[in-house]
């Protein structure tokens, strides 16, 4: 399979955004893994912050629903901080924050990426479909 099929042709990606495009367009498999979910996370956050600092691309800091992310975020630590006495359930609630970053990925890097949509919806209908089917012929 061949990752510029993925991307729109007004612009042709580095060998590193066509990895971190792999890694978004396969994410739903990862799943099944808990290795490779943690490594395509971390990867896709440090890329993220990569970007993020080389292109000074700081729009999505004033993004609104970004805060509003971030506040229940650390609401979820002051929580943790108020009823847990224990620092397993504290660090958990720090570690909360690969999704926030996860999920601001996945917004704001598509688009800067180019990446055809309709390429991506698709492979993760395909992946679904393929689990559901799966799903429903072991049960």
């Amino acid at each position: 399979m061949d990752v510029n099929n993925f991307i729109t042709h007004n612009q042709q990606n580095s060998t590193l955004d066509k990895f971190i495009l792999f890694l978004f367009f396969f994410f739903p498999l990862f799943l099944f893994s808990p290795f490779l979910l943690n490594a395509s996370l971390s990867l896709i956050s440090l890329y993220f912050f990569y970007f993020v600092f080389k292109n000074k691309y700081f729009i999505w800091i004033n993004d609104n629903f970004v805060k509003l992310i971030l506040i229940f975020w650390i609401y979820i630590v002051i929580n943790s901080f108020i009823n847990f006495n224990t620092s397993n359930e504290i660090i958990k609630s720090f570690l909360y924050v690969r999704f926030i970053i996860l999920f601001i990925s996945f917004v704001f890097l598509l688009p800067l990426l180019k990446i055809n949509l309709d390429n991506l919806l698709k492979i993760y209908l395909i992946i679904s479909l393929i689990i559901s089917i799966d799903i429903f012929f072991q049960f």
